[in-house]
């Protein structure tokens, strides 16, 4: 049982706690200010000769921290991780044990968005703290932008990185001298510099490791060295783009004797392939992101495949195969194939399902409703036949090819007769888009007509005017590639060889109608450009 005395108490303590309310005064403002920080009990900004453990940062009103080793960045960078903690209406930076400071360097630290009111969550958003080591504050800096190098337009939370040390390794190997994060425009500030010379880069620092060091991670380079004096640099820009990595090999296979799988994470292009021995024959392709290989060793032959991209080499190991050769019956790629069509004047390609060594064209027929035989010549390609013959525009055709008409790289051949319906497309069905390329310069240049973002034609603009025929109805696109490294495709920028992405710019074209001639003019600068 309660006694009398304690039973006052609680009542009075209920009746206390009913009447209390938590947060803003009903009816009022909201509060939008956020925290103050009370510098006369604080430690002192812009300290020379600093040589504290920690500093203490009093506020008007109670403070919570959010993420500290995400928001708050100190410049240079410490070797040892630090804390940050609320101590009251404080806020506690603490270096980490055996941080040793450099000497005569003058210490930024950003605290971002990571202090914030206790009651409304009101941000005090880049507050800045500044200590030297040495007797004077360095007050030099240097500003600019950051942009997307593929869409032009600003990044925010970028690392904008400075060093001191001038070597060409320093941005994957060491944390740099001085750094800062650009904001929703893409702007970045760096204050409170030493005069000196710098390099400076920009980086999508995913990691928060302040170092190159991940594939994913976007970079960006200023063209030349920065010199601090007693002026400030403020219009520097910096262009992020994403570097090609080398091919990389997933697996390579040998589960039937006769055919090699070798996949890669992309699609492998400008590379020589070969054997290391010359006696046994092969073939090979690229489907996809796999290179197939067609060789005709025995079980009992060893060899090494080579694949050689330019700045290096995949050796791949013979490895046994899983089972016997494979001997089937050659047949067309897709067994369900029964129509076909082309454009009259070009070749017929029919593909099969393994590489053909040889067609004997006295077994191969293509016909109309007189049954002529218009076949003119066949030429195999690995397992493409390319078929040539007098045709006719607007027509239907008769592919036949009779058994033993084809003989594949296995020793095999075609068992059944082979059939397939051919057309040839009427003409028009088709139109031609016209392009008068105004403003060209000297330099290599790519045209590309896409379709949904498909590649469908592809030129290079060696004169002022381009023409595609025979287009099909619909509506397309227009990239234009600035191929200055002339390798004949799109190259990304390149850190190591200090070199940006090449231009490309896109647009809509007026969608084209069958039968119709589309006509337009392109300013080469201004697709570039972007403008």
């Amino acid at each position: 049982m309660l006694k009398k005395g304690k039973y006052y108490l609680l009542a009075f303590t209920l009746l206390i706690l009913g009447c209390a309310k938590f947060g803003s005064p009903g009816g009022g403002p909201n509060d939008t200010t956020p925290p103050e920080i009370l510098w006369t009990l604080s430690d002192a900004n812009y300290q020379t000769n600093f040589n504290q453990s920690e500093i203490k940062l009093q506020f008007n009103e109670w403070v919570t921290v959010n993420n500290p080793l995400k928001e708050v960045v100190v410049s240079p960078p410490l070797a040892n991780p630090f804390s940050l903690t609320t101590k009251g209406k404080a806020v506690i930076f603490k270096f980490g044990e055996g941080e040793e400071l450099k000497d005569d360097v003058t210490y930024q630290i950003n605290f971002g968005n990571a202090i914030k009111d206790f009651s409304a969550g009101n941000i005090l958003k880049n507050q800045i703290f500044v200590f030297s080591t040495g007797d004077v504050i360095d007050s030099l800096e240097i500003g600019g932008t950051v942009y997307n190098e593929l869409t032009g337009e600003p990044v925010e939370d970028a690392t904008v990185v400075v060093y001191d040390d001038l070597g060409d390794s320093v941005l994957y190997l060491q944390k740099p001298f001085y750094f800062a994060k650009t904001d929703k425009q893409g702007k970045f500030q760096i204050r409170n510099m030493r005069s000196d010379t710098f390099q400076i880069y920009g980086l999508m620092d995913n990691n928060v490791s302040y170092t190159y060091d991940l594939p994913e991670e976007q970079v960006a380079f200023y063209d030349t060295l920065i010199y601090t004096q007693d002026t400030t640099n403020s219009e520097l820009i910096l262009y992020l783009f994403d570097e090609e990595e080398d091919l990389r090999l997933i697996d390579y296979r040998h589960e039937r004797r006769g055919i090699y799988k070798i996949k890669y994470d992309r699609v492998p292009t400008d590379y020589v392939l070969s054997l290391d021995r010359e006696d046994i024959a092969f073939y090979s392709e690229v489907l996809r992101d796999t290179i197939y290989v067609y060789h005709d060793a025995s079980s009992q032959d060893s060899f090494n495949i080579l694949i050689d991209f330019g700045n290096y080499t995949d050796t791949l190991q013979h490895k046994k195969a899983r089972k016997g050769p494979e001997n089937p019956d050659l047949k067309f790629f897709d067994p369900r194939s029964s129509k076909m069509d082309f454009h009259s004047g070009d070749s017929l390609v029919i593909e099969m399902n393994h590489p053909i060594v040889n067609v004997d064209t006295s077994l191969i027929t293509i016909s109309d409703t007189t049954d002529v035989n218009l076949l003119t010549s066949a030429i195999p390609d690995v397992r493409m036949i390319n078929l040539f013959m007098n045709s006719k525009a607007n027509s239907a055709y008769q592919l036949t090819i009779l058994p033993g008409a084809l003989e594949g790289m296995f020793t095999n051949e075609n068992i059944d007769t082979l059939t397939l319906e051919v057309n040839t497309f009427d003409p028009s069905k088709f139109g031609r888009i016209g392009i008068t390329v105004d403003s060209l310069r000297s330099g290599n240049y790519i045209a590309q007509l896409l379709d949904k973002n498909n590649i469908v034609r592809e030129l290079n603009i060696d004169t002022s005017y381009l023409e595609f025929n025979r287009m099909a109805a619909g509506s397309y696109q227009l990239k234009i590639i600035e191929d200055s490294n002339g390798d004949g495709k799109w190259s990304p920028g390149s850190l190591s060889e200090r070199r940006r992405s090449e231009r490309q710019g896109t647009f809509n074209l007026e969608e084209l109608k069958e039968g119709w001639d589309l006509e337009l003019t392109v300013n080469l600068k201004t697709v570039l450009d972007g403008t």
